[in-house]
């Protein structure tokens, strides 16, 4: 069952200049209580919560191993100190979590809103899945390269 009705038809009868109207079907609120599948919106947001919370807790402890790792190594160096690539990793990995977290943020914003200018309802959603997901993977990006930047233009570690 749709949400939305569109049609496309020219305007005023000017048949070089078409519009598509979209509005909401008046059964919609209906439609939006189940999903097709039977489940409630309320129990997708808990699995999705709980899965989300899962993988935050996944990439933490994934960074924190890889900057053990790199702690180990600049220890067992020919220096036995905590070096530039130690200091450089903790930079790349907390400017990574930075700009990822405001990326996803700022996209999340930026694509609802230009969701819901093109088609109110699923551009929303789907222009904020989008959003966050680019703008999350490039802040990330950015937010690491800046963080090993940073490091390598200071006498840190030398």
């Amino acid at each position: 069952m749709p949400l939305f009705g569109a049609d496309l038809h020219s305007h005023r009868g000017n048949t070089s200049y078409y519009l598509i109207n979209v509005d909401p079907l008046t059964n919609a609120s209906a439609w939006q209580k189940r999903l097709p599948s039977g489940l409630d919106h309320t129990e997708i947001s808990k699995v999705v919560r709980i899965a989300g919370r899962v993988l935050l807790v996944a990439g933490a402890a994934l960074d924190a191993l890889g900057l053990c790792d790199v702690i180990d190594g600049d220890l067992h160096d020919a220096h036995q100190k905590i070096g530039k690539k130690t200091y450089s990793t903790a930079a790349s990995i907390g400017g990574s979590w930075a700009g990822g977290a405001l990326g996803a943020k700022g996209g999340a914003l930026a694509g609802a809103a230009i969701g819901t200018a093109i088609l109110p309802g699923l551009g929303t959603a789907v222009g904020g899945i989008a959003g966050g997901l680019i703008l999350g993977v490039a802040g990330s990006y950015a937010g690491s390269s800046l963080g090993k930047w940073v490091i390598d233009i200071t006498d840190v570690g030398e």
